[in-house]
């Protein structure tokens, strides 16, 4: 896994494991008793509940995985282990969260559209770094997006901001 499509893959992964109700088990981790033999009934039905979340969230990992970072945490049982594979293994993501953004704002600024340039074409590079950067930073106005977009325009183009505002 690059160090580029590391935070995608995460944010990914995270919502998913969000959706399935299963995220807790990165947090709080699933560990099976020692004597099973010892547990009631109910608290082996438990057991096996927190084993199946367990699984569940640890094969949504593997699916989230390319072959190489696949054989990275092919051997680990838990999803808790798993993820701390994972993040070490990726210990530059925390460098990337901060720089990432800063690019990012830089590539949105530098924007422009060029002189054959397509419109459709030109807001969607705009919506695609706006996408990004608001990854990492939730509270990005949407009215950015759309000043850009009017500021930038070619001057024989200018009817359209007109019409927009």
């Amino acid at each position: 896994m690059t160090k580029d499509n590391y935070e995608t893959w995460s944010i990914r992964v995270e919502t998913w494991l969000d959706s399935q109700d299963a995220w807790d088990m990165i947090e709080k981790g699933f560990e099976e008793p020692i004597d099973i033999a010892t547990l009631t009934l109910s608290q082996r039905e438990v057991m096996q509940k927190a084993w199946r979340k367990d699984q569940l969230a640890l094969t949504i990992i593997y699916q989230c995985l390319d072959d190489i970072t696949f054989e990275i945490v092919v051997n680990v049982t838990t999803t808790k282990q798993a993820w701390k594979v994972l993040q070490e293994s990726n210990q530059w993501a925390d460098n990337v969260k901060k720089v990432r953004p800063q690019k990012l704002r830089g590539d949105f600024e530098k924007l422009h559209m060029l002189e054959s340039g397509n419109i459709s074409k030109y807001f969607a590079r705009i919506l695609a770094i706006y996408n990004q950067i608001k990854r990492y930073e939730k509270k990005i106005e949407e009215t950015c997006v759309v000043e850009k977009f009017l500021r930038l325009l070619q001057k024989k183009l200018y009817y359209i901001v007109v019409v927009i505002e």
